[in-house]
């Protein structure tokens, strides 16, 4: 939806929001005249757009119109219906409170009106979207969103929440880093390596690559490099690749942590093929998904090179399911956890603020029409 006013044709001014279900448009919700006077200023609610003009706010059209176009914003602000698969928390709900919200116990005739829906990925069915017949936005609390049925969803937004996880995920990376590096947890003595000033590879800089690289740039001196899409903080790499260069940027690390997600595109990305190219002795972590690897590839290499040192916290999916039994537990060069390190089941603090986050975002776009993280839902179909 377009809302415009003009204030005559040799000073004009546009205040405009679009929010549109299934719009692809995130245009700047401000315009601005390059002739200011304080005479008339208007505020719009949520938009927070001071709209000035040199003509006088006792003209009765221009009052009128504006107290119109404010009424029709506040209209369409209000009109949203929101179910959580979650039971949200007082905080988050205080951020929602202008819109109707279903938290947790919804019927399927609140699914049936809701345009809007929270949930952890894996709670997103395709029972449930089937129910919701008017559902036009979707914000996951999960990093991830493969789990989703995507091939129902039809003018649907989807929003991730990769950001929320980047300080718990990336000092796991870091824990399993270290813990290779030093033989955390082992009787016998084995090669201890240094990080300190190497290279660090990450792919993936989204919110959780960043801080990686970060923890990797600000407390061991490393030199980073950078192979993704897009860049969440693209100062933090001293290089900076697309994925075409992902085999090149293999062979140049020391330390290698992957946080691709699961994508059409990402699967079997790290096949044996790559990994071969990297160093004799790298260590490397997965953080992201499991399956962007080939469990039998990272099985053979660390086989045929026992000083390359493999960590991570994300398995196979299997039947539907990620599996934690793995060949890989029996090997000296291998260190792993199951799947924890969000900690949103084991942290109460993690879990809130992950939530908080989520909710922030999609605020976020029903008040402007623009949020971070949206999904290109043509990655997973």
């Amino acid at each position: 939806m377009i809302i415009c006013i003009s204030f005559g044709a040799s000073r004009e001014m546009c205040a405009f929001h679009r929010l549109s279900r299934g719009s692809e448009a995130t245009e700047d919700p401000t315009a601005a005249s390059s002739t200011q006077d304080p005479s008339l200023q208007v505020r719009i609610p949520e938009l927070g757009v001071e709209m000035q003009s040199n003509l006088k706010v006792s003209c009765p059209e221009i009052t009128s119109e504006m107290n119109l176009m404010t009424k029709d914003w506040e209209r369409v602000m209000s009109d949203h219906y929101i179910a959580s698969t979650e039971k949200l928390p007082p905080r988050a709900l205080m951020l929602l409170k202008r819109w109707d919200v279903k938290n947790r116990n919804y019927t399927d005739e609140d699914l049936a009106r809701a345009d809007v829906l929270i949930g952890w990925e894996e709670n997103v069915t395709s029972d449930l979207i089937r129910k919701a017949k008017k559902l036009r936005v979707i914000q996951t609390l999960s990093a991830g969103v493969n789990a989703i049925p995507f091939r129902l969803l039809r003018n649907v937004r989807v929003f991730s929440n990769p950001a929320a996880f980047a300080n718990p995920v990336a000092e796991h990376a870091w824990a399993l880093i270290l813990g290779l590096a030093k033989n955390i947890n082992r009787v016998e003595k084995q090669e201890s390596y240094q990080v300190y000033r190497l290279t660090l590879l990450v792919i993936g800089c989204g919110g959780i690559g960043s801080k990686v690289a970060e923890i990797g740039l600000k407390a061991f001196g490393m030199r980073t490099i950078g192979v993704s899409r897009s860049f969440y903080r693209p100062r933090l790499f001293d290089e900076r690749h697309g994925m075409t260069k992902l085999t090149q940027a293999l062979s140049q690390a020391d330390v290698i942590v992957s946080t691709l997600p699961l994508t059409r595109l990402t699967e079997g990305i790290l096949d044996y093929d790559k990994l071969a190219r990297t160093k004799q002795g790298a260590i490397i972590v997965n953080v992201g998904r499991g399956n962007v690897m080939r469990e039998a590839d990272i099985y053979r290499l660390l086989v045929e090179r026992p000083r390359t040192r493999f960590g991570t916290d994300v398995f196979w999916i299997k039947e539907g399911a990620e599996v934690f039994e793995s060949k890989l537990w029996e090997l000296d060069n291998f260190m792993g956890t199951p799947h924890q390190a969000g900690a949103v089941k084991t942290n109460r603090d993690v879990f809130d603020n992950v939530v908080l986050a989520g909710v922030q975002n999609l605020t976020r776009y029903l008040r402007s029409g623009t949020a971070r993280n949206e999904v290109r839902v043509g990655d997973y179909l």
